[in-house]
């Protein structure tokens, strides 16, 4: 017959559950994803902002997407005069 689990935890093993990089104890079992956390953040942050002052986002949009566009052609240019 198998004994009962006992109802509170080693300390040494309750620390050892909670090791690895990124690894924060989070009170009863969890941990806090810091991925997810900030992305949460991030689109929380996005929405406000395109819900509040739409142009300057729209802007801030464009504006981004040039620099990808400028950036890639810089990388293109680059390559070509390589090659």
């Amino acid at each position: 017959m198998r004994g009962r689990a006992p109802d509170t935890i080693d300390p040494v093993d309750a620390v050892q559950k909670h090791e690895g990089i990124g690894a924060t104890p989070r009170g009863i079992g969890g941990q806090v994803d810091l991925k997810k956390l900030l992305t949460l953040i991030v689109v929380a942050l996005a929405l406000f902002f395109v819900f509040t002052r739409p142009q300057t986002a729209g802007n801030l949009v464009t504006d981004g997407l040039g620099l990808l566009r400028d950036g890639a052609e810089q990388i293109v240019t680059f390559i070509t005069s390589v090659v």
